[in-house]
């Protein structure tokens, strides 16, 4: 793992999330005290990992970055998602909290399907109980025509995901949006949200 991979798994880690909850299994979510003290020296740590040991255009994008495969197994084609901004929600089907945000998610994506610069993307996390059947099938089932992609554990764990579902937004370079939350601090990442809160964070990237 290079650098900037390193320091994008410390980033996430120590991510300021939303105080709410979600689905983990097994390991209890770091306090928000103890998040904010991590996060600062975890964007330091980014901010340092994209200072000039290579080019600007070398340098690779969170986004490119992303081990995300298709329902087939193989490297997934990201060139639908290059260049727009896109709402991405990492989610298994045995969480009820991943259920109900994409039932939201099902009714904002609709809202702002002729938004040329928006996407949505929702990765699913391959587990002992998880397998790609389970979430097309979710998707038929209810409807929900968001683009999918999955992910293996093992890799989303590298990255400090661990609790579900976990949001992020990349901007059109395909790296982490800065989000302003209720008392205006900077958040990149967070657990549940609710539709109002979504819809509140796409406007703001909208409008940047």
């Amino acid at each position: 793992m290079n650098t900037f991979k390193k320091a994008v798994a410390i980033t996430l880690t120590a991510a300021c999330m939303l105080p709410c909850i979600a689905c983990n299994r097994g390991t209890d979510l770091i306090s928000i005290d103890k998040r904010n003290t991590q996060t600062t020296k975890a964007q330091a740590a980014l901010h340092e990992s994209q200072t000039p040991t290579t080019t600007a255009k070398e340098q690779k994008s969170l986004l490119e970055i992303l081990p995300l495969q298709d329902e087939k197994g193989e490297k997934l084609n990201k060139k639908a998602f290059t260049g727009k901004n896109v709402y991405v929600i990492f989610w298994t089907t045995w969480c009820h909290y991943c259920k109900a945000e994409l039932e939201d998610l099902k009714i904002i994506s609709e809202r702002y399907k002729e938004q040329e610069n928006l996407t949505f993307l929702a990765v699913n996390v391959l587990d002992e109980k998880e397998e790609a059947g389970n979430a097309k099938k979710y998707f038929s089932e209810h409807g929900i025509n968001i683009p999918l992609a999955f992910i293996k554990q093992s890799a989303a764990s590298s990255l400090g995901i661990s609790g579900y579902p976990f949001n992020l937004i990349l901007n059109s370079a395909g790296n982490l949006h800065s989000l302003k939350y209720r008392d205006k601090r900077s958040i990149k990442y967070f657990f549940a949200a609710d539709k109002e809160q979504i819809d509140g964070f796409i406007k703001q990237i909208l409008e940047a």
